[in-house]
């Protein structure tokens, strides 16, 4: 786990590349640009429910956690490649459709 603070705009191309989940657990953020990112990306996402994204995204595209339950929906990702590959996949597949400039 890494905690990279402010990253400019130029280098997050790079810092997707490298990561295997997104962890989103901000508050009262609406649907935050850097889960748009990171789905186009092609990688798992890890989000706080009923955050605001809901028409967003459909939940089978992200895990979703209730609050205090981070740790328990990380453990899932982190121990399992199957799910974060499924939800990667689901999450870019996604991306191509709905956020779509044609």
């Amino acid at each position: 786990i890494r905690e990279l603070g402010i990253v400019p705009h130029s280098q997050m191309p790079a810092v997707y590349a490298s990561a295997d989940i997104l962890v989103h657990a901000a508050e009262g953020e609406g649907f935050p640009l850097a889960v748009q990112e990171a789905m186009a990306s092609g990688i798992a996402v890890l989000l706080r429910k009923d955050e605001g994204y809901g028409e967003a995204v459909p939940s089978h595209a992200l895990l979703e956690y209730e609050p205090g339950n981070e740790k328990d929906a990380l453990d899932r990702l982190l121990n399992s490649p199957a799910l974060r590959h499924e939800l990667a996949l689901k999450a870019r597949q996604h991306a191509e459709v709905a956020w779509s400039w044609d």
